[in-house]
């Protein structure tokens, strides 16, 4: 089983592929890209650009769940192009072959990871070390989350 975790901003959207192997039980990074959004664009070419591009990645990988790291609904600041890149991957995700999804922030995550605080979830981020993943400690936070989520995904169950 094959799983994405997105995480935007507005000048970049993040994606890391994981495949989970349950008679192994392991859970393996193939990719961890970052996708940056093109400034020559208008915004709803933007929209379009990165939908494309994910709908792309999705069908290249055969993925099969998936998941969002929203903006936290009490964030001091927001940005509305963050949320409009987030409102165009959950619609991709509904019209996707993406068998299972989600969206949601760091709480959402670390109830799928099995993680019962916030604060843990922040600290898996800048933490060491991460269910076995090479090269964790190499990775920027962004990518991180896009990992956590990916690895989140995994424990959903079908619609």
């Amino acid at each position: 089983m094959r799983a994405i975790g997105l995480r935007v901003s507005p000048k970049m959207v993040w994606f890391s592929i994981v495949e989970e192997d349950r008679a192994l039980d392991r859970t393996e990074l193939l990719v961890c890209q970052s996708i940056p959004v093109p400034d020559a664009l208008t915004g709803p070419e933007q929209l379009r650009f990165v939908r494309q591009t994910i709908s792309d990645v999705i069908d290249d990988y055969g993925v099969t769940r998936a998941g969002i790291r929203l903006a936290e609904p009490v964030a001091k600041k927001v940005n509305i192009h963050r949320l409009h890149i987030e409102g165009v991957l959950q619609e991709l995700l509904a019209s996707s072959p993406v068998e299972s999804y989600f969206y949601g922030a760091i709480a959402q995550i670390g109830r799928l990871l099995g993680v019962a605080e916030r604060t843990e979830v922040k600290e898996l981020v800048g933490g060491e070390s991460f269910r076995g993943i090479d090269g964790w400690s190499d990775f920027n936070p962004e990518e991180r989350e896009s990992i956590l989520v990916a690895v989140a995904a995994l424990a959903l169950e079908v619609r």
